[in-house]
Order: structure tokens, then sequence, then C-alpha cells
């Protein structure tokens, strides 16, 4: 049998049919370290990892709303409340920007707008509200601007990038003479010629979209949208089905057969979790990623699609329970890597040595780094926040209260001593409040500032009151979110100090990095390419993987691949992978050095590998 490493990301999921006697043995501990935390040795040819599925409820919360604050719910929906984002105007009159409403800008913002939107549409139809005339303007609204977006002729259209299989956005730098004029894109395209598109010539902007970077995270908000108009405008749905499919699939294609985009782009399959970065690498610390929310908001929206489509689509449930399951792996990671635990009063982790690294969570985790900021910013608000936004329903699968209640003590004191918190940030406290206080954290979002959610804002523009409320109305009691743990019940928190003052919230630049491409595991082996057999066995209770079956042994301190490695058409990664039988062994902490490394080893028919001078992109329109 195979002598394995795992790490504690791996060992709470291991099933009972694997010696868990060796995981529990001090014998089977081992020297080797790195960022991914201490190993232990596992034996057997096969591990089954069982996650815990959220629960196939749709678009909607997995609590019912608390009658207690549902009347508060409709008010600020449909009036005579205020949704704090323009005057005294409710939620159900948002206007997206303008820009975004004629096909142009960038896809992240957008994309929360759209999102913002589209949880408008359903908490109405979940509080009892689609029977009124402005539901119906609300979904025309978003549909109308969705589909500026999807045309060829589109200002800021999808093209098809034919060198790395995916979808990018043309690009398009706002310009409107700061609310003086319309906008429109600095830069203007040949629309006869997609090369013309501005983001080939940079790869900065949009976040690194064109190349590859972030995609689960804009697309994952656009794709909850389309959830949403499948539901509720199905006839528009279906005419543009193909089309919000290719976005979908562009980084959550669940099948091999698909060849026209990687399997499930960002997904590692070995640790879990996703990485954010692209194709380019800018250093030896690997790939990156930050917000591990939005991660999970992008398997979320893949579900609700395809629970949106069952009974149109004969492969709609099994894709839904696939993002189920990718969903788990995201919210799994997230707790092991960049949520710290509270243990004594002093900051505790089996991955993270306190003297190295004492916060409570984690900004950006790199492959062979954990950093305590953001890639916008090093403020310690910053820092929580982006490890918050948005909130669904499907953020409560990470959101413990064990791990809530030290840390957001420290999240409001880290607000409370930096006014710039104060400019778009302190509702992400209130949120998290809402898991351990409902009552404060209702008081807490109450006390924000007028037009606190203008769609101007990029800190708080993708939120509402009404989602605000709506969350803090579907937690559950806090005795019943901590009734699986030792805690005490939660001690009162110190006032949010909020502010009015205006101010800029600084945009980043984009993360670049190494593309995940079709990550095959640990030693080049398929993990999940189809929801079928015994490689993914759905129960009630959680879900079991078969995720390695390994032909041989390498216990690396830094492992990265087995095997000799190829890049395929669809991407290159970490994890290079080869077609045939394995042979040899390396290891790889840049880009560069792997294709140098690739290149020194034997090579079998039918391999190719990319020139590391090559980085033209051949494209098509969508």
């Amino acid at each position: 049998e195979v002598v394995q490493l795992a790490w504690p990301v791996h060992k709470p999921l291991l099933a009972s049919e694997t010696r868990m006697e060796e995981i529990n043995d001090v014998h089977a501990a081992t020297p080797f370290k790195d960022v991914r935390g201490p190993t232990v040795a596992v034996v057997g040819n096969q591990w089954k990892l069982h996650y815990e599925l959220m629960p196939d409820t749709g678009l909607a919360a997995f609590h019912p709303v608390d009658p207690a604050i549902k009347q508060q719910i409709i008010d600020t929906l449909a009036g005579p409340k205020p949704g704090m984002w323009e005057g005294e105007l409710p939620d159900k009159d948002f206007e997206l920007p303008e820009e975004f409403t004629k096909g142009m800008g960038d896809t992240y913002f957008s994309g929360k707008q759209f999102g913002r939107l589209a949880q408008l549409i359903a908490i109405a139809n979940e509080v009892g509200q689609s029977h009124q005339p402005w539901f119906g303007e609300m979904v025309d609204r978003l549909q109308s601007a969705m589909e500026s977006w999807l045309h060829k002729s589109s200002t800021t259209p999808f093209v098809y990038d034919l060198s790395w299989g995916g979808l990018i956005s043309c690009g398009c730098e706002i310009d409107n003479c700061n609310g003086y004029c319309p906008p429109k894109c600095k830069v203007q395209r040949d629309p006869l010629n997609p090369q013309s598109c501005p983001a080939l010539e940079n790869s900065q902007a949009n976040f690194g979209n064109s190349v590859y970077n972030d995609h689960h995270f804009h697309y994952g908000y656009w794709i909850y949208a389309a959830a949403v108009l499948a539901k509720f405008a199905p006839e528009w749905e279906a005419t543009f089905r193909e089309k919000l499919l290719s976005l979908m699939r562009d980084y959550a294609n669940p099948s091999e057969e698909d060849r026209s985009y990687p399997v499930v782009r960002h997904k590692d399959w070995f640790l879990g979790f996703s990485w954010a970065m692209g194709i380019i690498v800018t250093n030896t610390k690997g790939r990156n990623q930050e917000s591990t929310s939005e991660a999970v908001n992008a398997y979320y929206a893949v579900y609700a699609y395809a629970k949106m489509l069952e009974g149109k689509e004969n492969w709609a449930s099994d894709v839904k329970d696939l993002a189920r399951i990718w969903l788990a792996m995201e919210a799994h990671g997230a707790e092991t890597y960049w949520q710290i635990h509270e243990s004594a009063g002093a900051a505790s982790s089996e991955v993270y040595d306190e003297t190295d690294f004492p916060d409570r969570v984690v900004g950006i985790l790199w492959e062979h780094q954990a950093t305590s900021k953001t890639w916008f910013s090093k403020s310690a608000f910053a820092v929580s926040g982006i490890q918050l936004l948005p909130f669904t329903p499907a953020s409560e699968t990470y959101l413990k209260a064990d791990w809530v209640e030290s840390h957001v003590k420290e999240f409001r004191n880290d607000c409370n001593a930096d006014p710039q918190c104060a400019k778009g940030w302190s509702w992400t406290v209130c949120m998290e409040q809402a898991v351990v206080d409902k009552q404060g954290a209702l008081g807490c979002i109450h006390s924000m500032p007028h037009d606190y959610f203008s769609p101007a804002d990029k800190a708080s523009g993708g939120n509402s009151l009404t989602n605000s409320l709506y969350w803090i109305a579907t937690r559950p009691s806090f005795t019943d979110a901590i009734k699986k743990t030792s805690m005490p019940l939660a001690q009162e928190l110190p006032a949010l100090a909020v502010g009015v003052d205006e101010g800029a919230y600084q945009e980043g630049g984009a993360s670049v990095g190494l593309n995940a491409g079709i990550l095959k595991g640990l030693a080049g082996h398929n993990i999940i390419n189809r929801y079928s057999g015994d490689e993914a066995i759905l129960t009630q209770d959680g879900i079991s993987i078969n995720l390695l079956q390994l032909g041989m042994l390498c216990c690396f301190a830094f492992l990265l691949s087995m095997g000799a490695a190829i890049a395929t058409r669809h991407g290159h990664s970490f994890f290079w992978r080869r077609q045939d039988a394995l042979r040899g062994t390396y290891s790889s902490f840049t880009c560069a050095q792997a294709q140098s490394d690739a290149r020194n080893v034997a090579r079998a028919p039918g391999d190719f590998l990319l020139d590391a001078e090559a980085n033209e992109q051949d494209i098509i329109t969508a």
C-alpha cells in the first residue's frame, strides 16, 4: 500500500475506512511542514474525503425568515422606508449604474450590481411580494441590462480565447467626465476586429481578466443573476442560455468531454479550495487567492443556476450536486487556511504558528506564504471584510459561530480604530455579528449612514439594506448555532463607529499569477471529472470523493507534482500533467522553472510543451 502525506485540510475529512489510527499515531508525524501546515503519513491506496453539503434550498435561505423582522424587509424593499441607497427611495426602485445597462465597464463591479438586483428579486419572492407590479419591473431591468453585454455588437463583448480555452471580456475603462457626461469607453475598439479589444493590450485591466485572474469571482455574480432570471424570466433565460452557460463553463466546466474549457478552472483538487491567479506568474510565492467568500459565491451560483434548470436540462441535477461539492470544498478550505480560531484567548491554528501569524484571518493565501493584507489595502478591517462579502445563504457554510464569536470582536475593534472602515466596510461587521447576535446586528445595520448602500461605493455598493435585513432575519438563534460547540454565549460587543464622511475606496492592482488550468490532482490523476460511479458518492450527510489513487510514492516537503509534465491547450499550472504513465519526479516553484524542468524530462508521443515566449492569444467573438 502507498504511504502518502496528509495536511490539516485532509485529516478531519478522511473516512473511517481509511487507517485513521495512522493519523492519530504520534509515529505518523513527519518533519515536513510548509504553509499548508504539518503533515502526517497515511497508509492506503485510496482516500475518501467526506464533506458536509449545504441544504438543497434553491434560491431561498437555509432557515425561514424571522416573522419579527419580515415586515422591516418588506417596508425597506417596497416602501415607505428608504433603502439607504439614494434619498428616500426603497430598494424596489434600485437602478443599475448607467454604464452597466449599456453593456460597458468591467465584469467584476457590473457583476456585483447584477447580483445585488438579483438578490432583491429573490428576496421579494420569498417574502411574498412577487405579485406586485414593481416585481416584474425589477426583473425587466435585470434582464435588459444583462442582455446588453451578451451580443457580438455589445460595447464590451465577451470573446472566446482559442489559446487558453476561455471567455474574456473585451475590456472597457469608463469615462463619464466625473458624472457630467454619458459614460463611454476611453479606448474604442473595432467591432469587426476582436484583436482590437483593449484588454488584450493591458493585462492589468479588469483585475487581469484577460489573463484569467479571478474569473470565478467575477462570473459567479453573473451566474447567480442568471439563476434568478431562469426562475422569473424563463423565456429570456432560454433565449440566452447558451451564452450564459458559456460564462458558467469558463470557470465551472464539469466535464472532460467539454474540450472548450478546462474542468473547474480555478480548483485545486488536492487541497480543495481554489486559486484565483491566472496565467501570469510574477514571483516565487506561487498562486494565490484572496476572497474565499467570493469563491464560495461562485460555486453557489452554479448550484443555483443548475437548480433552476432541473427538469429543463438532463445534466442539471448532476451539476447541481457537483456544485454543492465544490462549494463544500471551498468552505472547508476557508475554515482551514483563512480562518484562525481562538484557544485560551489567543489565536490558535494547527496550520500557523502564533508567533509567525498572530492574526485571526488571512488576507491572501499564497502557495508559499500567508499574508495579513489584501490587494487593495493593508488595513486590518479590509482583510476581514474581503473574506465576508457577498452575503448569501451559502455564507452560512463557512461562517460558523465558533470562529465568528472570537473574530467579530477583533474585527469591530479594527473597524473602530480606522476611520476608513466607516466609508463602505462597517456593514460587514454587522452582518458577521448576526451569526452570534441577531438583535445587536439589527441595531448595527440601522446605524449605517444615509445612502450607505449607494451603488457608487465599491465596498458596500454590491449589497443592499434589504439583503442585510434578510441575512439577519434568516439567522438561526445563537443557541442553535453553537449547540455543537462548547463556546459561551456571545458577550456584548462595543458599539460600532460609523461616519458620513465622503471617501474613495482604493481599488488595487489586479492579481496575476499561474493559471489553475485543468488541475488533475496530486499525481496527474482525474479526481472529479463526472458525477458518477465511485468517483463521487452523494449521501444524506455528506460527500465521499475518491480523491487519490496513487501509483507511486512522493513525499516531498514542497510537493507540487509527480511525473513528467505537459502543458495542455487549456492552460498550465503548478500541477502539470502527463497523459500517459508517470515517469520521473520533479518540483517547480515558478512557471518558467516548471517549463524548464518539463523540457528536461523524457517526453512521450502526444506530449507538447508551452513555449515560454509564446504569449499571443488567438480569439474569436463569443
